[in-house]
């Protein structure tokens, strides 16, 4: 049986051009089959509203456009805690700041003793700032409010740790049979 930790997603380490937060730590390969994802973030894309004024109709009256449609590709990040397995790439990931551990136990798997354990909200509070801070220094404009990424009302919903499945005989698919 392997260990879990319980985090959220810290997406105020990447700041992209258009002055929004879309820092995403991928998911370990060996537990993500070789799927590209991304631990409490998922990647969506919208079209861009100019694509109808690039088409020109040819003499023979058919629409031809070679370009591909442009649309912008961002991350929207879940405020609910993510439970994942205990593997040296998550544990850097919360040590740099990618993830934040949630609960006191996935805190002391990360850190030593010396590091004390902060509430996920507090954190996520100061990451929030740093990232404005720094958008502000490479002169873009933060297109993220206070409210955005609010993962205050999750963060302070976990007192008690949700139910690992592998642990709990009782909800795991082996307990079943």
């Amino acid at each position: 049986m392997q260990e879990t930790l319980l985090v959220l997603p810290n997406p105020y380490t990447f700041i992209d051009a258009d002055g929004e937060a879309q820092g995403a730590c991928p998911a370990d390969p060996t537990h993500a089959r070789g799927a590209h994802m991304h631990i409490g973030a998922k990647l969506t894309a919208e079209w861009l509203p100019d694509y109808e004024d690039r088409i020109k109709p040819l003499r023979n009256g058919a629409i031809v456009d070679s370009r591909p449609r442009p649309q912008k590709t961002k991350y929207v990040f879940s405020t609910e805690p993510q439970r994942i397995p205990q593997t040296p790439q998550y544990l850097d990931a919360i040590r740099n700041g990618e993830l934040i551990a949630v609960d006191e136990a996935t805190h002391r798997k990360a850190f030593n003793a010396s590091v004390k354990f902060r509430d996920a909200h507090d954190v996520l509070a100061e990451k929030r700032g740093e990232g404005l801070a720094e958008a502000i220094a490479q002169s873009l404009q933060p297109r993220f409010s206070e409210d955005e990424h609010d993962f205050s009302c999750a963060a302070r919903k976990v007192t008690k740790a949700p139910p690992d499945k592998a642990a709990d005989p009782k909800l795991s698919k082996e307990g079943a049979r």
